[in-house]
C-alpha cells in the first residue's frame, strides 16, 4: 500500500476534544475538518463555516468522506477524542487488502436495540426521535442481535461506486432521523445486505488508539425521564420483537390495500 494515498482525518466542531491532533506520523497526509483557526500545527486544517450544528457537522464529514477528499484513494476517519498511539500503516494495509468498508467493533453491545435502551437511559439525546426511529426500525422487521459498531473510527476505500452510494444512504437516513450513527448503520447494513469489517481495534481496547472517557452527571429528573423512556420502550418495541408484528402488518397492509 502506497500510504501517500491514505488520508487521515477527523472533524472537530464546537467543543470537541482534539486529542487526535496531537498524533502524526510520517507518510500519510492528515486532515482535520473544523469551525476553529489554528488547532493544530501538524495537521492540515480544513476551515469550514458553520451552517449545522456541531453535531450534524460532523457526522457530514464523517460519513461522506468521497465528497471532500476525493484526491485519495483510502482513508481513515477517527473521533477527535482519540489519540493515535502507533503508526496504523499496518492496520489501514491489512484492512484495505481485505475489505472496502470498515468501522471498529462495539466494545459492550451487539444489537441496535440495547444501544438504544443505553441511549434512552442516558437521556442525554432526543429520546423521542431516537424512540421513533428504532419503532420504525422494528415494524420494517430489523433483527435483533445484527451487529453493532462504535463508527469512532472508519476505514474506507471511499471512493470506490458501491461505497459512496452506501454513505449517501447513510447520511440521508442520518438527516431525517436521529444523529446517532451507531442505530442507523446496522439497519441499513441488514436493509441492503451491505457487507461490513468490523474491526477488534478501538478507542478502548487494542494497540493502535486510546481516549479519555469524560464522567457525565445526571441528574434526578434525567434519571427518571430514561426510566419512564425505558418502560415505553418494553411495552411497545420488546411486543413488536416478541410477536414479530411485522409480519402481521405486513399481512394486514396486503390483504386490505392489495
Amino acid at each position: 500500500m502506497n500510504a501517500k494515498k491514505t488520508v487521515i482525518y477527523t472533524a472537530v466542531f464546537g467543543g470537541d476534544n482534539c486529542d487526535c491532533l496531537l498524533s502524526h506520523f510520517p507518510g500519510f497526509d492528515f486532515i482535520c475538518f473544523t469551525d476553529k483557526k489554528k488547532i493544530s500545527t501538524k495537521w492540515k486544517i480544513k476551515l469550514v463555516k458553520p451552517n449545522l450544528s456541531p453535531e450534524i457537522l460532523n457526522r457530514k464529514y464523517k460519513i461522506l468522506a468521497h465528497r471532500y477528499l476525493k484526491n485519495y484513494e483510502n482513508s481513515m476517519y477517527v473521533d477527535a477524542n482519540i489519540r493515535i498511539l502507533k503508526n496504523p500503516k499496518n492496520l489501514i494495509h491489512n484492512v484495505i487488502k481485505n475489505s472496502n468498508f470498515a468501522v471498529s467493533k462495539h466494545f459492550l453491545r451487539e444489537c441496535i436495540y440495547d444501544e438504544t435502551l443505553a441511549l434512552l437511559k442516558s437521556s442525554r439525546f432526543n429520546n423521542g426521535l431516537i424512540f421513533r426511529q428504532i419503532l420504525n426500525y422494528a415494524l420494517k422487521g430489523m433483527p435483533q442481535n445484527y451487529g453493532l459498531s462504535e463508527n469512532s473510527i472508519i476505514i474506507r476505500k471511499h471512493n470506490k461506486s458501491n461505497i459512496k452510494k452506501f454513505m449517501e444512504r447513510w447520511w440521508y437516513e442520518i438527516t431525517r432521523k436521529s444523529h446517532r450513527d451507531q442505530i442507523s448503520l446496522p439497519f441499513l447494513l441488514w436493509k441492503y445486505k451491505f457487507q461490513v469489517l468490523m474491526l477488534n481495534e478501538n478507542k478502548r481496547q487494542g494497540n493502535y488508539f486510546s481516549f479519555k472517557e469524560k464522567k457525565i452527571s445526571k441528574d434526578l429528573f434525567s434519571y427518571i425521564k430514561g426510566i419512564c423512556w425505558i418502560i415505553l420502550f418494553y411495552l411497545i418495541i420488546k411486543i413488536i420483537l416478541k410477536f414479530k408484528i411485522k409480519k402481521i402488518y405486513d399481512n394486514w397492509m396486503y390483504n386490505y390495500f392489495i
